[in-house]
């Protein structure tokens, strides 16, 4: 394991740090590069023990406390500095929650997949896993399958195996604290990066205690980036602010025009008019905020038009048909506008595509 550094930030570290390198060692990796993070005068012991007991053990240290994101690219930046015989580098938790054979077994994986980014994914089977972290895993893993087209079990692991030619595109992701590792699985998402997985041990050892992540701070942090990034949930945003605007003033032009007899007249004006106030108010936000085009503003809006005019003629065709059956049924007022919504929703992922790939495409 000569050729593979380990990476361990840790801030304010108890006894787990000591026992985190000397698992390292013994499993036989020889470069350990500790991050100090800033720890006060208490807790500068453990560094201290780690440095003395382990030759191959480096210290890098801030004097303050810049978050993990930074502490991890000053070591990518040290490797690609003062290591040149390092091939990658595999990032662990400094409060024992990964196994020194798991370590072992990612390393072994770079190897066998020397182009891949590796992850240690842990599988939360284990009873003593609290149930936040184990939900909090799911819903991350879940909206970077879902936005970004990452199919990963666990997408909150502090265990990774990155190739040294990954190092120095690593150092220049945006992020200083927990918010980095998103922002990093967003830049290999963008730049289609390989990746692979290896199941490792769920470890939560006196409740996580030595952990510094705080779970409402730090998760708006990690959540942030992803929410500000990801055009399809601005999308989603933007078409649930619209859809508002739409229903509002759909049920007001209903009480408006409930007495014109003609069902196809009838619809065209409320449905007709309330797309015309909401399909402005949806441009705008598009435009401006979920896609950012670099199109004219007068282009986009006649494309974004001839979308609308199709939209609205198949919205209208459907809805008509639906009230048609629905006054049948006896169904007015209120229970007419769930039923536009139904034919809405119908319509959304279509609609998305369109504006994403023509309507606001970028040249």
């Amino acid at each position: 394991m000569n050729d593979i550094a380990i990476i361990v930030p840790s801030l304010d570290p108890d006894k787990n740090l000591n026992m985190v390198v000397d698992g390292m060692s013994a499993a036989g990796f020889e470069n350990i590069i500790i991050v100090d993070d800033g720890s006060d005068e208490d807790h500068k012991g453990p560094f201290r023990k780690a440095v003395e007991e382990h030759p191959g053990c480096t210290l890098l240290v801030h004097e303050v406390n810049r978050g993990k994101g930074c502490a991890l690219k000053t070591a990518f930046s040290y490797i690609l500095e003062n290591m040149p015989h390092i091939a990658g580098a595999i990032t662990i938790d400094g409060d024992g929650q990964h196994a020194p054979e798991d370590s072992v077994r990612v390393a072994e994986e770079m190897k066998r997949q020397p182009d891949n980014i590796v992850f240690g994914s842990r599988t939360f089977k284990e009873e003593n896993v609290p149930f936040t972290n184990k939900m909090g895993n799911k819903i991350t893993a879940g909206i970077f399958k879902l936005f970004f087209g990452m199919d990963l079990k666990d997408a909150q692991t502090g265990l990774r195996g990155f190739p040294r030619k990954y190092l120095k595109a690593l150092t220049e992701v945006e992020g200083e604290r927990y918010e980095y590792e998103s922002n990093m699985l967003m830049y290999m998402s963008e730049n289609k990066i390989p990746y692979s997985e290896v199941e490792i041990k769920t470890v939560y050892s006196e409740d996580n205690s030595g952990s510094h992540f705080n779970k409402w701070t730090d998760s708006i942090r990690i959540y942030k980036p992803i929410l500000a990034k990801a055009t399809s949930l601005k999308y989603v945003a933007s078409s649930v602010a619209a859809a508002v605007v739409d229903l509002t003033a759909f049920t007001i032009l209903n009480s408006i025009f409930k007495n014109v007899a003609n069902i196809w007249i009838q619809t065209f004006l409320t449905t007709g008019i309330a797309r015309l106030i909401s399909a402005t108010f949806n441009f705008t936000v598009n435009y401006k905020w979920v896609f950012k085009s670099e199109e004219s503003g007068a282009k986009s809006a006649v494309k974004y038009a001839i979308t609308a005019l199709l939209h609205y003629g198949v919205a209208y065709v459907l809805c008509t048909l639906v009230f048609a059956l629905a006054a049948k049924a006896g169904i007015v007022g209120f229970g007419r506008t769930i039923l536009k919504l139904l034919v809405d929703v119908l319509l959304y992922v279509v609609t998305y595509k369109v504006q994403q790939i023509w309507v606001f495409k970028k040249p």
